[in-house]
């Protein structure tokens, strides 16, 4: 064998060393190429290609995925599943979204934890409820939309709210929110505050919030006095 020769198995050997990236494992990824629903990504330290579907680049809406991704940019990524052993075509199915997906359930998860609310957007109203955006999907009951019942939600369209975390289950996808709880903390809050303040005797303003047989309710900011 000459100098220059190289040993079969030693370069199969050096090949199959390259390999070293596995199903779940987070790596970095640059952008080799870009198409109009992929992008081509080199896995940085590897040797090997893999691809990264538009739906799989983020949490949010992409219209265009030439704003969100360049020839040239490093990112994240979580190698989702093998697709083949074809270089040129990639070897690995790769996402974004779902480590975005996994630092918000986490920081969901926190929150819910310490029990404090989170904000967000109204997305749609669907049958039952709400669907708003937390950084990942969100379902508001419909019971639990308001303090009373709501015959129209559609007017909740676009709206930013607060809610109490009910449940979340990061595995199943499932975070159920509660805009009524809120209200009804607030109210809970009011009261006390009024009721540390009023006396026998003090004079006190107020609005009709209804009418009834026996008299009227009448609203004295969060607390209901009846007439």
């Amino acid at each position: 064998m000459s100098e220059n020769s190289v040993n079969p198995e030693t370069m199969a050997d050096a090949l199959n060393s390259v390999q070293t990236v596995n199903v779940g494992d987070t790596v970095k990824g640059e952008v080799l190429a870009i198409e109009d629903k992929q992008l081509t990504v080199g896995i940085q330290g590897t040797g090997v290609e893999g691809v990264v579907p538009l739906k799989e680049l983020s949490t949010q809406p992409i219209e265009d995925i030439h704003e969100v991704a360049q020839v040239g940019d490093v990112m994240d990524l979580v190698i989702i599943s093998k697709i083949g052993k074809d270089k040129e075509n990639g070897q690995f199915l790769l996402s974004k979204r779902r480590l975005e997906s996994k630092k918000v359930w986490d920081e969901l998860k926190a929150k819910s934890d310490a029990g404090e609310n989170i904000t967000a957007p109204v997305t749609s109203v669907v049958k039952g409820g709400l669907v708003v955006n937390a950084g990942v999907r969100g379902f508001v009951p419909a019971s639990m939309v308001a303090d009373h019942f709501v015959e129209d939600l559609k007017q909740y369209q676009g709206q930013e709210l607060e809610f109490k975390i009910i449940e979340i289950e990061p595995l199943d996808n499932r975070l159920i929110l509660s805009h009524r709880a809120v209200l009804e903390a607030q109210k809970a809050e009011a009261r006390e505050e009024i009721f540390a303040k009023i006396q026998p005797g003090d004079v006190l303003d107020g609005k009709v919030a209804r009418l009834t047989n026996f008299g009227a309710f009448v609203d004295l900011g969060g607390v209901d006095g009846l007439v």
